[in-house]
């Protein structure tokens, strides 16, 4: 089968994303949560945009769901509290809260609209982002 063109600085974006993975499997990353993301840069690869984002969404939904708090933005400022996420760095925390509402929009709350590469990959660095403080959480 032929696989549909994919942009090179998009293949260059998975291919950092892909070596960020094997640095949060060197410190200790689940392995469930490295399986689902390994399935999820390589539907990136193949064109498969909305496979990719939603697997992205289910990794930030298990992960945001371990975090105490209500709300998102509780559960972002725990982990400001806890240190995992800089005070300073509002851009940090605003592209968490994004990705974590554009995950519940392609899970479930928005069955007619279709993910473009911009919104997979912003779900992809969620995911990483979170299954990186994750592992910060467990150690």
């Amino acid at each position: 089968m032929v696989k549909p063109e994919v942009k090179p600085e998009v293949l260059d974006k998975l291919a950092s994303l892909r070596e960020g993975l094997e640095k949060l499997v060197d410190i200790g990353l689940d392995v469930v949560v490295e399986r689902n993301l390994k399935e999820a840069i390589e539907e990136v690869e193949h064109g498969h945009n909305l496979a990719s984002a939603m697997i992205s969404s289910r990794i930030i939904r298990y992960i945001i769901d371990k975090i105490p708090g209500g709300r998102d933005e509780e559960k972002i400022e725990n982990l400001v509290q806890k240190g995992l996420i800089p005070r300073d760095r509002k851009d940090e925390q605003k592209q968490l809260l994004t990705a974590l509402r554009l995950s519940r929009n392609f899970l479930s709350h928005r069955i007619d609209i279709s993910p473009e590469v911009e919104d997979t990959l912003m779900l992809l660095g969620g995911a990483f982002k979170l299954s990186k403080i994750l592992t910060k959480l467990k150690n």
